[in-house]
């Protein structure tokens, strides 16, 4: 059955697609989903990329899928999060059917600024703060434990390195330096050894090759027109 415009709708209606947006984080009509972390009680922190927001995001981005092979639009504002769950996001986004276009919002900071490598189109809001680091771990057991925890965790930091460097490598300061692979992979790992937390502006982070535009920037003045231009390619 097809769904009427928003215009269309009645006051009821329209209210019930408003409820819809904030509670599931998906827009039906323009095509868009939302993510962002669930509150802890103390209403000042975020609980990051875990296994609730993954499953909704996954269930929304097929469902959308499901409706013709235009634009998603995907919009990040979180934190941070659970490895696990923000590769599944990272995973689903790749093999998107769809042409998918993200919009990062307020940060892009450790896990969200890799969940967003995956989208074929990767934009930051004008005042978006990006951040890279190594990540971290809780461990609790033995030192056998111990011992495993840190392998398991280079492991992951060399697939988050790989997945930066497969961007970056395309950015416009390596290209003006002819470096390949390996030696923007040295590069990258040598900022977050040296500074742990290698923090840029949303311009820098263009510069580099981790996003490829700021919304305001010719021919994305605009979400709308970031839209336009993506169903135009």
């Amino acid at each position: 059955m097809a769904i009427p415009s928003v215009k269309k709708r009645t006051v009821p209606q329209r209210h019930g697609a408003l409820e819809v947006m904030h509670n599931q984080g998906i827009h039906i009509d323009s095509k868009e989903i939302f993510v962002n972390s669930e509150s802890y009680d103390d209403e000042s922190l975020e609980s990051g990329i875990d296994f609730s927001v993954a499953n909704v995001f996954i269930k929304n981005l097929r469902y959308l899928e499901a409706f013709d092979s235009e634009p998603i639009t995907v919009h990040f504002c979180c934190t941070g999060g659970e490895w696990p769950y923000g590769m599944a996001i990272y995973d689903a986004i790749a093999h998107s059917t769809c042409h998918i276009l993200s919009i990062s919002h307020g940060w892009a900071v450790s896990m969200s600024s890799i969940m967003m490598q995956a989208a074929d189109t990767r934009l930051l809001m004008p005042n978006c703060s990006f951040m890279i680091h190594h990540g971290s771990a809780g461990m609790v057991g033995t030192s056998k434990q111990f011992l495993t925890e840190a392998e398991q965790l280079k492991k992951t930091c060399d697939v988050m390195l790989d997945n930066y460097v497969r961007v970056c490598v395309g950015g416009e300061y390596f290209k003006e330096r002819n470096m390949g692979e390996k030696a923007v992979k040295t590069f990258l790992q040598k900022k977050m050894d040296l500074k742990e937390e290698w923090w840029l502006t949303a311009k820098e982070a263009v510069y580099y090759g981790f996003a490829d535009g700021v919304i305001g920037d010719e021919g994305y003045e605009t979400t709308a027109k970031a839209r336009e231009k993506v169903l135009s390619v």
